[in-house]
Parts: structure tokens; sequence; C-alpha cells
């Protein structure tokens, strides 16, 4: 097996780029380290760009309107020290990138990094794909008769770009539908106004941030898989990027949907009539028989995490079966 050096530095610069600036934490650092190798340490390019591509796009969309995020939402952690919005200003996570935990890493990329693994161990030496010649791994039409052989390869690409399309679209429709001038709508039960920053909330600004999102993964993905993976991909050049691009935007909002249902329903939010800010985690048990508390919506099943975990799998499983079955 391979070692690929240049995907080991890589995965320590960005790892280190993102500790440096605040998108991650230690512990989130060490876990990107690791999943950005297993990424980038690939037979083919999709995987790693993509992952890089994500990356840098949400950490740079965290910090877009800090201001203002720091004014509608605080986060749990912080409930005790912070004296209001001027104590949670320095504080919020929009200030510096993100802070993102392993756990919060690992949600965000574990499907995709699941597959290219899987991807290297089944296709590392590229000279074995079909007998040594040149093909397309994610067009049927030229990979040999054996079933696991035909569907594997682009299955596996296609759960990465779901995933992504997903993850994508999410962080886009949560940290700039979030400005939106308008206050979201709910989405089950439907219609009903609530607060910026709500689980569950819909704007139209978050919303078309969810598909320019998706269909951004889409694109990378597609333009990798076109012009650095495969000279036979290169021909069939525009056929593949019109529809990573469209399962791409596909991802995009059905997994911000399928993220703003488990929100509504299956986790907790939590607002405050006092300062007029959303929380962000859980409520400490200390401070709920506190009036200035009050829950907007959803019972208190599941976190951010588990909903963006369970959003992004789903999504994944969706778009590479819709995309296998009917479009490649």
């Amino acid at each position: 097996m391979q070692l690929y050096p240049v995907a080991l530095v890589i995965a320590t610069l960005l790892a280190s780029h993102g500790y440096r600036k605040g998108s991650l934490s230690s512990s989130g650092a060490l876990t990107a380290f690791v999943v950005g190798y297993i990424s980038l340490a690939n037979p083919i390019k999709a995987f790693g760009i993509t992952l890089i591509a994500f990356y840098l796009t949400g950490s740079r969309a965290t910090k877009v309107g800090h201001q203002i995020k720091q004014l509608l939402e605080i986060e749990s952690h912080h409930i005790a020290k912070a004296k209001g919005n001027e104590s949670n200003a320095k504080k919020h996570k929009s200030a510096q990138g993100g802070q993102r935990d392993a756990w919060q890493v690992l949600c965000n990329s574990f499907v995709s990094a699941t597959a290219a693994l899987l991807f290297r161990l089944l296709y590392e030496n590229p000279a074995q794909w079909k007998d040594g010649k040149a093909w397309c791994f994610v067009l049927p039409d030229v990979i040999a008769d054996n079933l696991i052989t035909r569907h594997t390869p682009r299955f596996l690409v296609l759960l990465m770009i779901g995933h992504f399309a997903c993850c994508m679209g999410d962080t886009l429709a949560s940290e700039l539908g979030i400005l939106a001038k308008r206050p979201p709508r709910l989405i089950l039960p439907p219609f009903k106004v609530v607060p910026p920053g709500t689980n569950g909330g819909l704007s139209v600004q978050g919303t078309l941030g969810s598909l320019i999102g998706g269909a951004f993964i889409g694109l990378i993905a597609g333009l990798t898989i076109v012009f650095k993976d495969n000279k036979a991909c290169y021909a069939a050049s525009s056929h593949i990027l019109i529809k990573t691009v469209f399962l791409g935007g596909l991802g995009g909002i059905a997994g911000s949907g399928i993220d703003s249902l488990l929100g509504a329903t299956l986790q907790r939010t939590w607002y405050n009539t006092k300062t007029k800010q959303v929380l962000l985690g859980r409520l400490p048990p200390a401070n709920k028989t506190q009036n200035d508390w009050q829950v907007i919506t959803g019972f208190d099943v599941l976190s951010n995490n588990s909903v963006n975990f369970i959003s992004s799998g789903l999504t994944a499983i969706l778009i590479a079966y819709l995309g296998n079955s009917y479009l490649f």
C-alpha cells in the first residue's frame, strides 16, 4: 500500500492552518488531519480536493457577518460567563472561524472519508482497472461485466458528492440564512415565524445557499474527475459535469430539508426573551428554571452534531442511489 507523502504534508498543513486561524480546536485539528490524509491518500483526487473546497468555503462562510451573529446567538458553555451581548461578542464561534471540535469534524466528513478509504483499498492500483486500460470510473459502459466492479467505484464517488453537498448546503444555509432581513419560517409546523438561528427555520436566502452550496460541491468534484483523475473521463466531460452539478444541487436542497425536519422536531431550540438570542447547544440544567429561557421548537433528542451526521448520511445514500440507478 502506498504512503502518499504529499497527502501527508497537505493534511498536516491544512490541520495546522485551521488550528491557527481558529476554525478548528485542538481535537478538531487532529481529527481533520486524519480525515484529510484518508481523503487525499487516494488513487483519484476528487475525494481530497472536494474536502478541501468544503473546508475552506465553509470556514469562510462561518466568519461572514459575525458581528450580527453574535447578537442573535449565544453558545451554551458561555451562558454562565456572558454578561450580555458585549461579553459574548469575542466568544461567539463565528468571530474565530468556528472552533470545530473532533465530533463536529467527524460528523461532517465520516461518510466521505469511509468512501475514500474503501475506494483506495479496492482500486489503489489503476493498472488493475479494466485490465490496465483507461476507463472512467463513473461511467458504466466502459467497466467490466462484474456487477461489483461496475457499480462500486461510481457509488463511492457519488456517496462523497452527496455527503459534501449536504454539508456544504447546510453550512451556507445556516451561516448565510441567519443574516436574512426577513425572519425565517419553521418547516414543521409549517410557516410559523421564528427567531433567526432557530433549528428548522427556513429562509429564501438560506434555501438558495443550500442549492448553490450543493451545486458548488458537484462542480468541484466533477471538474476534478474530468481534468485531474482520468483521461477517459475527459472524453465525457459535459456528460459528467452536468450530472455531478445536478446531483450536488439536489443533495444541497435535500440535505438541508432533512436537517431542518430533524432540527424542528428532534432538536430543542431555546430562546432567551431578555437578550433576544437563540442558544447554540443544550441549555445547562442550572438555567432551565430561569424565566428568561423558553422552548421554541423540538424535543431534546438529538444534538446539532447528531442531526448533521444523520442528515449527511441519508443524503449521501440518496444521491448515490439516484445517480447510480438513473443518471450514470
